[in-house]
């Protein structure tokens, strides 16, 4: 199985943080990047390496236990794994490399023994209170390093999963985004419409982070609103292959269910409560094309993998980035002949949270209030798109926006889904330059300096010498590496340090990246985007002629299993 260049990137720097840190990892990946591949590629590779390794992978549902599974037996086909899960009949324990669920494991810590390592894939969902299974069980099995999978890394009761008291995680090792995604092609654009239909969620109560539920649905849950959810729905999806329903509650769904069906569609409810063998079922029907929807009340999230979903219908409204992220991320999956994924957004969700691959998540006590600004933006009159305010074209339609008025409300409604949506620009490069900068911060960067015609500048500033394991080292290690081309070396102390470090090396000084600079690839373009008062540079077109094939050298991780433990 080939992996993506950031899958290998994930497990390259999972090396690195273990060999340089004595803390756990957390890798944070967006919804359909490939987690289970990343995962059985690390066990793979660490137990080849590290025979006496055992590895134990838990997780809260049977259907992600048992694609984890499946996943590592197509990486590694005699894999010395077993699964121990009530819901899928199987109560293994002694297996070297165990995939489990907690509700079937955590009181039986003891017959799993001694663990080198504990995956928690979907650990923003590990409560570890005092009390909790999670809690219990981490604290029984003892393992001596977690490594952390998710694509949200943060929980509604706590804040941010890698920070406080309480974090089992000391830091990110690896983040590849849902914008990176989009933009190497391996996710589908979503594309948010404008609705007719909204809901008044002005004095609803929170609980645990979220609308109230009974309230929530006393709202939402109107004969006349949901006909009107359904007509828009029958508006939008008639030419559309498979629909994802979020209702705001159990009766809200049947209600939805109920219209849809008396107008002729065919489709499922799936609830908390519905029996596994039915909801297997309707899901199954779905995937292949003879249920036309599912309406589900947040059950159909974290590992329900539908990759032809191309109309997500909100009809929930939440307070929970996490929901909503995991919400969204059921149409991210590419498909064969699916062009983009619709985003029916009646809850006006993206309201509350803007950007969905620029949202930041961060820790409720550095949170001031609920009155943080969101980026305005406007609905297109011909395709009813939500695109940034700041467009002259609607980037999907092609409609021209009359000249903006004098003034602008900046609290105006954030629901471009995408920052990606906003209109970057390919601007031609005459000359790089590179210098060391030095800002009040202690830790110096590369800089890199492009100008362009007209004599238009942009800069990006290289990382290398942030802290290994951190988001923003392995994001300089990925672009120093797409960058450089170390056959047009000239300099001799250019070639001295290549010979001297290996010629695949990573320089991990400023000084080194400088002095290096000979050896980066100089573009002819750079595709830029205007970020606020300033220009963010998104990718470079090296255009370079294609190399000879030069063999791989064989990579080595470098440490020994005494270090790694």
């Amino acid at each position: 199985m080939q992996l993506r260049y950031y899958q290998k990137d994930c497990i390259a720097a999972l090396y690195d943080w273990l060999k340089t840190r004595t803390d756990n990892p957390l890798c944070v990946l967006a919804t359909a990047a490939g987690k289970s591949i990343i995962i059985a590629q690390f066990i793979k590779t660490m137990i080849q390496q590290y025979s006496s390794t055992r590895i134990v992978c838990c997780i809260d549902t049977k259907e992600l236990v048992e694609q984890n599974y499946n996943k590592l037996l197509e990486v590694w086909g005699n894999a010395p794994a077993g699964v121990c899960s009530a819901g899928l009949g199987r109560k293994q324990y002694k297996n070297q490399i165990l995939f489990t669920g907690i509700q079937s494991i955590y009181r039986h810590a003891n017959k799993v023994g001694p663990t080198d390592i504990l995956i928690i894939d979907e650990t923003h969902m590990s409560n570890l209170n005092q009390d909790s299974m999670w809690h219990q069980f981490i604290t029984e099995l003892s393992p001596r390093i977690i490594i952390g999978f998710t694509a949200t890394p943060y929980r509604n009761d706590c804040g941010l999963i890698y920070t406080g008291e309480n974090a089992i995680y000391g830091g990110v090792a690896y983040e590849y985004t849902v914008k990176q995604g989009i933009s190497d092609g391996y996710l589908s654009t979503i594309i948010p419409k404008t609705m007719t239909t909204h809901f008044d969620m002005q004095g609803v109560k929170t609980h645990s982070g979220d609308f109230a539920e009974g309230e929530m649905q006393a709202r939402v849950n109107i004969d006349e609103k949901n006909e009107s959810v359904v007509d828009e729905i029958e508006r939008y999806g008639h030419d559309r292959k498979a629909w994802l329903i979020f209702s705001a509650g159990c009766d809200h769904a049947h209600e939805l269910d109920a219209i849809l069906s008396k107008r002729g569609y065919k489709g499922a409810v799936v609830l908390g409560d519905t029996p596994n063998q039915k909801r297997d079922e309707y899901i199954k029907d779905f995937k292949g094309g003879r249920l036309k929807y599912l309406i589900n009340n947040a059950v159909l999230t974290k590992g329900f993998d539908a990759p032809h979903i191309d109309l997500i219908a909100a009809v929930r409204p939440t307070k929970s980035p996490v929901l909503w992220t995991q919400m969204i991320g059921r149409g991210l999956r590419l498909a064969e002949g699916k062009e983009n994924c619709l985003l029916l957004d009646f809850a006006e969700n993206v309201f509350r949270f803007g950007f969905v691959d620029e949202m930041v998540f961060t820790d409720k006590k550095d949170k001031k209030g609920d009155k943080e600004g969101v980026p305005p933006v406007k609905t297109c009159e011909e395709c009813d798109s939500i695109v940034p305010a700041g467009v002259r074209e609607c980037p999907f339609c092609g409609y021209e926006f009359p000249k903006p008025q004098p003034e602008i409300n900046e609290k105006a409604y954030g629901g471009a889904v995408l920052s990606t949506q906003v209109v970057a620009e390919w601007k031609e490069v005459e000359d790089v330059f590179y210098a060391i900068h030095k800002s009040k911060k202690p830790t110096p960067t590369l800089k890199v300096e492009y100008i362009c015609k007209d004599f238009e500048r942009y800069f990006e500033y290289i990382c290398l010498e942030h802290e290994a394991g951190s988001f923003p080292r392995g994001k300089a290690i990925r672009w120093w590496m797409d960058n450089v081309d170390k056959y047009q070396a000239q300099d001799i102390d250019v070639v001295n340090w290549l010979r001297t470090n290996g010629y695949d090396s990573i320089p991990k000084t400023i000084k080194d990246a400088f002095l290096l600079s000979e050896i980066l690839i100089k573009p002819s373009k750079v595709k830029v985007i205007q970020d606020g008062k300033f220009w963010k540079v998104l990718e470079r077109d090296n255009s370079k002629p294609a190399l000879s094939h030069q063999p791989e050298p064989e990579y080595s991780h470098g440490f020994s299993e005494e270090e790694l433990f």
